[in-house]
């Protein structure tokens, strides 16, 4: 009974090797499938953010004019 215990118990390293490695494998495809779509997301929130900054700009050329 004892030895079972103790052959459980460092089995449980084992195990959490393993599991580490499949989660790892499994996130590496999940990146790899996401990555170009977080490109584009990042290229479109630094477009957004430079057309409105013209937007604001062209704003207050309009306002100083006055």
């Amino acid at each position: 009974m004892k030895q079972n215990i103790i052959n459980d118990f460092l089995n449980i390293g084992d195990f959490k090797k393993e599991l580490k490695n499949i989660i790892k494998s499994i996130l590496n495809i999940v990146m790899d499938e996401i990555k170009p779509y977080m490109f584009l997301t990042v290229i479109f929130i630094c477009t957004t953010f430079l057309l409105i900054l013209a937007i604001f700009i062209l704003q207050i050329r309009f306002l100083m004019a006055r």
